[in-house]
């Protein structure tokens, strides 16, 4: 099976060596995609691409967020230009073994040629998300569910995944009129009705995320201040109206203290 990559360039050189080392003495056909660094995109490449989504889901992407939505894009049209039916995508700080490697190909030989997108867990740290995610058993050595449409918003990360050419083709299609966070899975299923989602715990993610460029944009959007809610809004506009008058009731004694005669 052809594996793809995602790596910023240069970066994790020695870790990428032993992932690719590793990979290829399970069988799989090695690929690295230069990732794209978010943060060093222009200003006007960032406000153009984000602005359709920030529209749609009143959601901003983050600058390391679109960097990797349009890392992932070069993936797909990479597994596209092979003509491979599916390939396996990982990113750089994936953790995985041979038993690991071994469950994605019994996976693969049990489920056959899926349409879809099968994720491959890593929501290490991330346990309440875990245990929402549900759907039908469709496999059982490895488990492997098909993901309700209503749990893929508990469905994060892109850190390991399996997705056939023809459901890959259809998320570029949309790609290409809207760049949106490559993890919101709901988004993708609200546009792309071809294939499903399936989700099986196989690779594992760094709990560590320190050095994560991407949570450190998260983390500072969670904290930001929150528009204030209806009852919020409603008293602050009395309270602006209630101000306006009293100016104005204000001005009004001004004048009418400064039209009197001088004693």
């Amino acid at each position: 099976m052809q594996v793809f990559v995602i790596s910023l360039k240069g970066s994790q050189s020695e870790s990428n060596r032993k992932l690719a080392s590793m990979l290829e003495n399970e069988r799989f056909t090695v690929s690295v995609i230069d990732a794209v660094y978010g943060p060093e995109l222009n200003a006007k490449d960032y406000f153009s691409a984000i602005q359709h989504y920030l529209s749609f889901r009143n959601r901003l992407i983050t600058p390391s967020e679109l960097g990797c939505a349009l890392s992932h894009k070069k993936a797909y049209e990479a597994l596209l230009r092979t003509g491979e039916s599916h390939a396996l995508i990982l990113e750089d700080d994936v953790i995985l073994d041979a038993d690991a490697c071994a469950n994605i190909r019994q996976i693969m030989e049990k489920m056959g040629q899926f349409d879809g997108y099968l994720h491959l867990g890593g929501m290490d740290g991330l346990l309440r998300s875990f245990e929402r995610v549900g759907g039908t058993i469709c496999c059982e050595i490895p488990p492997v569910f098909r993901v309700h449409d209503g749990d893929l918003g508990h469905l994060y990360r892109t850190v390991g995944y399996v997705i056939s050419a023809s459901f890959a083709k259809e998320v570029l299609s949309l790609m290409e009129r809207d760049i949106f966070v490559i993890d919101d899975f709901s988004h993708v299923r609200n546009h792309v009705q071809v294939g499903d989602f399936y989700f099986s715990s196989v690779v594992k993610h760094p709990t560590d995320l320190s050095a994560s460029s991407i949570q450190s944009e998260r983390t500072t959007m969670a904290t930001r201040p929150k528009p204030p809610g209806l009852a919020r809004q409603i008293w602050r506009e009395i309270d602006l109206t209630l101000r306006a008058k009293r100016k104005i009731v204000n001005q009004l004694r001004a004048i009418d203290a400064g039209s009197l005669p001088n004693e």
